[in-house]
């Protein structure tokens, strides 16, 4: 691709964050409260692209909520199409497609997870020189490969049985030099940082056989295709904000450490009996569900929680089955950060190297 030619166009993003984030809380309220698709779409605004509004009702047909990153990959997939003359996309099998008789932009199922497991979000095919490009769609602060890990009752990371093998041995550094000095238990309410140096082996695995990143500016929603380029990617991005989240990850685990978790139930419990737990509902905090209002939980800042269907509520008491009372795990979460400075980011990635137009 000739990023030259693209940069000198100064592209914008079809959409700012903050209105796909508006779009998506639009759908997570509605989606469910409404009796036709037709009602749905009428709560959002008459300029909505058909590309959108195809996946909401895709997800509304299933009574599904919308995957984590999906309007930012298929805003992405459309600016970049567009910028290269194509409008009209297809849908065949999970895949949005864009195409001409140049290229073919591919948007891959699975989306908002991290990139597939083939390793990327998007894929082009330029025709004129017979080759594929992989591409991963970032954020402008996101973080990526994120790993899971258990703990002991001493407090001391350790990995689960299904932990990824592939991963251990990039991991493995970070959770050592953890145990070496520090306990999950000295950080209740806070997460660890992690230094740049601990993550930059992650980083540059993650994007091993990655092209292009694709992403945009925070402050004023240009649209970027970045090199996978080390020196590049070095000068555009920081690893600010990677930290080890301790006692509350987001996955929650069946209860893995008995004697702490005992400890934490002396403190809370009203009451149990063979099959129930009786809290004070206000001893929790309530977060909504990401996909649906109907999927939020309630969580113990000590690192236990209970999902919100799970939950019977009656006279401020929550009441749960025991199989239910969940651990969080902890997790390593590598983060990047992309400068804010739109000039700045073009100027270097047009400077960069003699290469870049591919």
């Amino acid at each position: 691709m000739n990023l030259k030619s693209f940069y000198k166009s100064n592209v914008k993003m079809l959409y700012t964050k903050k209105e796909l984030d508006n779009f998506n809380n639009i759908y997570v309220y509605y989606y469910n409260k409404v009796n036709s698709f037709d009602e749905l779409i009428s709560k959002f605004p008459t300029n909505l692209h058909d590309i959108i509004k195809y996946e909401f009702h895709k997800q509304f047909e299933i009574q599904k909520g919308i995957q984590g990153g999906v309007l930012v990959e298929l805003t992405i997939l459309t600016t970049m199409a567009n910028f290269f003359g194509i409008y009209d996309f297809s849908y065949d099998n999970g895949k949005y497609i864009y195409e001409n008789d140049k290229y073919i932009f591919i948007l891959q199922g699975n989306f908002g997870h991290g990139g597939l497991k083939d390793g990327n979000d998007i894929k082009i095919f330029d025709k004129i020189d017979n080759r594929w490009y992989n591409c991963e769609v970032k954020e402008p602060f996101a973080r990526f490969d994120e790993m899971d890990w258990l703990y002991t009752e001493e407090g001391k990371l350790c990995p689960s049985k299904r932990a990824d093998k592939n991963k251990l041995p990039l991991f493995w550094p970070i959770a050592n030099a953890y145990n070496a000095h520090m306990s999950v238990f000295d950080h209740i309410g806070h997460n660890y940082p992690l230094t740049e140096e601990m993550v930059k082996e992650i980083v540059s695995n993650y994007f091993g056989n990655v092209d292009y990143i694709l992403t945009f500016t925070e402050k004023d929603n240009y649209f970027l295709i970045i090199p996978n380029n080390k020196e590049i990617f070095s000068l555009i991005y920081s690893y600010k904000g990677s930290e080890i989240r301790t006692v509350s990850g987001k996955n929650l685990k069946c209860v893995f450490t008995p004697v702490y978790a005992k400890n934490v139930l002396d403190k809370y419990l009203i009451k149990e009996d063979d099959k129930y737990y009786y809290f004070n509902v206000d001893d929790f905090i309530y977060t909504i569900g990401r996909q649906s209002s109907n999927k939020g939980r309630y969580k113990l800042i000590e690192g236990f929680a209970i999902l919100q269907e799970n939950a019977i509520i009656e006279n401020n008491i929550l009441k749960c089955e025991k199989k239910y009372f969940k651990q969080n795990s902890a997790v390593i979460s590598p983060k990047i950060k992309l400068i804010s400075d739109y000039s700045k980011i073009k100027d270097i990635i047009i400077q960069g190297e003699d290469s870049l137009d591919k």
